[in-house]
């Protein structure tokens, strides 16, 4: 048995001994923990690339791969994630970025009269 698969096994295990609550709780943070993990990657690559363009073109390519009302849902998600990135403490900016805080802030604020 591979070893993906023998991890598999084991995490279905350790599922299946949890309540309903801890599982939802579990499944909570690992989406959590992938997602951000994900962005992390997207921002490091997008700073690496050198070609915004790329970036956007693969951004666009993996999103009209999915559902085409979950896209919708995604970009309302989107919406909100500017929301809350521009109510972020100035902590996070420095001049370099201070202006991403306030696109966003218009960015959601735009998004949000639709």
């Amino acid at each position: 048995m591979s070893r993906a698969i023998e991890i598999y096994h084991q995490t279905k295990k350790f599922e299946d001994m949890m309540t309903r609550e801890e599982l939802a709780e579990y499944r909570k943070e690992k989406l959590i923990n992938v997602v951000s993990e994900t962005a992390a990657q997207l921002v490091d690559d997008f700073n690496a690339s050198g070609s915004k363009d790329d970036v956007i073109e693969g951004i666009i390519q993996g999103i009209t791969k999915s559902h085409r009302h979950l896209q919708g849902e995604f970009w309302m998600a989107m919406a909100e994630v500017c929301k809350k990135y521009s109510e972020l403490d100035d902590r996070y900016f420095d001049p370099r970025n201070a202006f991403a805080k306030d696109m966003t802030k218009r960015m959601s604020e735009g998004a949000m009269n639709f």
